[in-house]
């Protein structure tokens, strides 16, 4: 758990710095991509993300043993909840 806060910290680090840099060099007038490089790299975390999780939902379907498992699991659940109402 440490080694990932540590690890996110180092890359907020280095793109802080980095973006520092670049405001550093064109101090008189920054152009557009140096003054919204947080936004894009923001943006970038969240397409990648939401890609990601498409992606593995979309691929679930290819994992029928572990399909018909989950399946199995609620309807388990299911049975369990309408014996607890009986009760």
């Amino acid at each position: 758990m440490a080694t990932q806060a540590v690890n996110f910290a180092t890359y907020i680090y280095i793109t802080g710095v980095t973006w520092l840099a670049m405001l550093w060099y064109y101090q008189e007038d920054p152009p557009h991509f140096v003054l919204f490089f947080p936004f894009y790299i923001v943006l970038a975390c969240v397409l990648w993300g939401v890609t990601n999780i498409v992606k593995k939902v979309y691929d679930f379907d290819d994992c029928v043993s572990a399909r018909e498992e989950l399946l199995g699991e609620i309807d388990e659940a299911r049975k369990n909840m309408k014996c607890l109402k009986k009760d």
